[in-house]
């Protein structure tokens, strides 16, 4: 039983410890890393674009201090590079950002999803004609699957 607990934990995806390079980064950092919490807390686990902006909205309400214009590129920020998306409802250009895939890559998405009624699981993803399946593999935990949206 405990080396089964084991290596499932050792299968969960794992965040980078720290912030991905980007414009973004240094007000995240700025906002996000206070004496109240460092990385790990904002690393733990991917989130919806939804769901960034509800936590950021908590945290403008607990005193995190930013314009309201900055929290927008946090949440952007943060979905961009933790975030996670229902294929099976977002749009081509969400699907785009989030799996950091090509506009037609996105499309094809879209597409496959029209034309059988939405995905029924994360692995269905790679039966989208012309979408790479590795790479698409890689993106797994980036992925979420909501029959309730189709």
């Amino acid at each position: 039983m405990i080396t089964a607990l084991f290596l499932l934990l050792l299968q969960q995806p794992t965040l980078p410890p720290s912030f991905p390079d980007g414009p973004e980064k240094k007000l995240v950092e700025k906002t996000c890393l206070t004496s109240c919490h460092g990385t790990e807390n904002v690393l733990k686990r991917r989130r919806t674009k939804e769901l960034w902006d509800k936590l950021i909205s908590d945290m403008s309400e607990k005193g995190a201090k930013a314009t309201a214009d900055d929290f927008d590129t946090i949440m952007n920020y943060l979905a961009r590079y933790y975030g996670q998306i229902n294929v099976n409802k977002g749009s081509a250009k969400e699907l785009q950002e989030v799996l950091d895939i090509s506009p037609d890559e996105a499309e094809a998405i879209v597409k496959y999803r029209e034309a059988n009624g939405g995905f029924k699981g994360v692995d269905e993803i790679e039966k989208v004609p012309g979408l790479d399946a590795k790479k698409m593999n890689d993106r797994k935990p980036r992925i979420l699957v909501d029959r309730k949206s189709v």
